[in-house]
């Protein structure tokens, strides 16, 4: 009887060795799964735990009070009940490009005209308003190196390698993804492809850009899947401030709130900066996506050349402005014109009629700068602000003949 009561102890004594062993090795395991996140701190105290209590602090996002970092359970959870810790959320969640897949080859003859009509372009250009030296960012896929695009003064890719898409580079800056469409590179020809030096009228391809002198600074967050990270795009974000961009184009969406987004869009509006957005593609029983859906930012949505809301284009009171994003003419990837669709190239009208306003009108606020775009858009919908157009088609005012 004895004998086997050892046994029992010795068998318990092993199984709780066991036990506690297992139970070590879980909670190392766990401690050692690292997310990557941002965390927002309230005060300097919050600053020093956040840096006190993480992996890795990839990012400082100094004018945000945020900080990019890698943290494993123990450290989320620590962060998450600091009371000088405002929140902490992954960084990780996806943006994705606001375009569609209708992207048509056509004739290099082939004259686009009616969209730079439509937003009055060619109406400042005749009196040399090119957006001569306006700082733009274009935060997208990146924007390479094509012929009617060397206004392209600084490339900088935000995006880290992705293991999905080993053939695809994405640290470099240049646009190497998107399944070879170039998304950013046709949101910067809509925006700034260049005018002949000599005429001023005509374009490399016939395609020509709203805005052809301004600086394109081309920051690079998202990969070769069409999607890109909120923390990168928040990094962008925080680049444009420090560098003292006067417009971001953001041709990208998310479907949910961030408070990461919310913050960085914010800090940049407070600098003055302009921020256009893409009102997204979902469909007309879809409210604009994130960021267009933000206050301060400007929500764009598509028409086509038959002035009428585009089947694809999100509706919602968060729309600011119609412009041309059906069918309209670009740039690919490696120069070559196409035809293509989606929200994210309506927004690069707006982008580049702001460029033109801010240099026709040089010591004017961003808010007086966007009142004028509200009250010369082109009434399309029901009278006043709809879900549809939002104020109507963005034109530029009309420039006084000198008597």
């Amino acid at each position: 009887m004895k004998f086997k009561q050892k046994l029992i102890s010795a068998a318990c004594a092993t199984g709780c060795c066991f036990l506690i062993q297992t139970a070590t090795t879980q909670a190392k395991e766990t401690s050692t799964h690292l997310q990557d996140v941002l965390i927002s701190y309230k005060d300097h105290q919050g600053k020093q735990y956040a840096e006190q209590h993480v992996e890795h602090v990839e990012k400082h996002l100094g004018d945000m009070k945020m900080v990019r970092a890698n943290v494993n359970t123990k450290q989320y959870r620590l962060l998450k009940n600091n009371s000088h810790i405002e929140w902490v959320k992954t960084s990780t969640d996806k943006m994705h490009i606001a375009s569609t897949s209708t992207i048509k080859s056509v004739a290099p003859n082939y004259k686009p005209k009616w969209n730079m009509n439509y937003v009055k372009a060619p109406t400042y250009w005749k009196k040399g308003y090119l957006g001569k030296g306006v700082k733009v960012a274009i935060i997208d896929t990146g924007v390479n190196e094509v012929e009617g695009l060397g206004n392209v003064v600084k490339r900088i890719s935000f995006a880290k390698d992705n293991p999905a898409t080993k053939d695809i580079d994405e640290s470099d800056p240049y646009d190497r993804g998107n399944y070879g469409d170039g998304h950013g590179t046709s949101v910067a020809a809509i925006l700034g492809s260049q005018l002949d030096k000599k005429t001023q009228s005509s374009s490399h391809l016939n395609v020509a850009g709203v805005a052809p002198n301004i600086r394109i600074y081309s920051l690079k967050y998202a990969d070769g899947t069409s999607n890109g990270q909120i923390g990168d795009m928040i990094e962008a974000i925080q680049w444009s401030i420090k560098h003292h961009m006067q417009i971001i184009n953001i041709s990208s969406s998310i479907y949910t709130d961030h408070p990461g987004l919310k913050k960085a869009i914010n800090q940049a509006t407070k600098k003055g900066i302009i921020i256009v957005a893409s009102a997204g593609n979902d469909g007309p029983h879809d409210a604009p996506t994130y960021p267009a859906r933000y206050e301060n930012v400007i929500g764009v949505a598509s028409i086509g050349k038959d002035k009428k809301s585009s089947p694809f284009s999100n509706r919602g009171a968060s729309v600011d402005f119609a412009a041309p994003g059906d069918d309209v003419a670009t740039l690919n990837v490696v120069g070559e014109k196409i035809v293509t669709s989606g929200t994210s190239f309506a927004a690069p009208h707006v982008t580049g009629l702001v460029a033109l306003l801010i240099e026709r009108y040089p010591n004017s606020s961003s808010t007086t700068i966007i009142n004028k775009l509200k009250k010369n858009a082109l009434d399309l919908g029901a009278k006043g602000k709809d879900s549809k157009y939002g104020y109507g088609l963005a034109q530029l005012p009309k420039i006084p003949t000198k008597k």
